[in-house]
């Protein structure tokens, strides 16, 4: 039983990760392309 479910717990822990890679590098890509135009809109705002 032990056995089981350590191979499932490895099993979800990759399966998690392949999930989540893709989510997060989607989001620090937006997060990226927000801040950059979030930065130019307060330059312009202050000169």
């Amino acid at each position: 039983m032990i056995i089981l479910e350590i191979k499932v717990s490895q099993y979800m822990d990759k399966r998690l990760l392949v999930v989540l890679i893709p989510v997060l590098a989607a989001a620090s890509w937006a997060l990226y392309n927000i801040g950059r135009a979030a930065l130019q809109q307060l330059r312009s705002m202050g000169s």
